[in-house]
């Protein structure tokens, strides 16, 4: 039996979307898109993945308008247009959907400890993070088993890159506030028979001014 060559995934998080600014949660496509600051980050995110790494086979986004607008300068730099998936949507928040973040700090006690520990808390009708991890792994196994030795793009968001590094590391969820992942960072992992491991990660195009906060 012929052995499966090792995949390459960069998971890149989409650069300062009109949501970042404006502190609010957003899950429901199409959502808001880039601002300037994030269309720069999404062409230095093009700029890293082509300098420093080999060209991508695959472009992957989550079906938001503020990945589809990270993506497209590295889409249009290779020739190659992007597959929405689903499952590399950002975490579901459920009825805290289109809310600030400082109206749900001051409003939920919820919203509150959601902050300390998204598992043990999460969205009312919408999902723990273990959740979002589970199926961001299985969307980027399914892809790289589809595309032995071959390098793939996703562009997803900041809960999704918390999550697979978590899963992958075996991380307890109480330590999300610490796995830094700002706008336009770049997850860096190999996917070969023995699993995944995390390669590094790269915050470098995340520019100055980035926006740590959620969605």
């Amino acid at each position: 039996m012929q052995r499966m060559r090792e995949t390459t995934i960069h998971l890149i998080r989409h650069g300062q979307s009109e949501a970042n600014l404006e502190r609010r949660l957003s899950s429901r496509p199409p959502g808001p898109g880039l601002t300037p600051l994030g269309r720069r980050q999404a062409e230095a995110a093009r700029d890293l993945l082509l300098r420093a790494r080999r060209a991508p086979d695959v472009i992957l986004t989550s079906p938001m308008r503020r990945t589809l607008e990270t993506a497209a300068p590295l889409s249009a730099a290779v020739g190659i247009a992007p597959v929405r998936m689903a499952d590399l949507v950002e975490t579901r928040f459920g009825v805290w959907d289109g809310w600030q973040v400082d109206e749900l700090l001051r409003a939920s006690r919820a919203f509150r400890d959601w902050m300390v520990d998204p598992e043990v808390t999460p969205p009312p009708e919408g999902e723990p993070l273990s959740s979002v991890a589970r199926r961001v792994r299985a969307c980027l196994t399914r892809v790289a088993q589809a595309h032995p030795g071959q390098t793939v793009a996703a562009f997803s968001h900041m809960h999704a890159l918390q999550g697979f590094l978590m899963l992958v590391e075996g991380l307890p969820w109480s330590r999300h506030p610490e796995i830094a992942m700002p706008n336009a960072a770049v997850v860096t992992a190999r996917y070969s028979p023995t699993g995944w491991r995390i390669d590094s990660v790269d915050t470098s195009a995340a520019l100055a001014g980035a926006d740590r906060e959620v969605s």
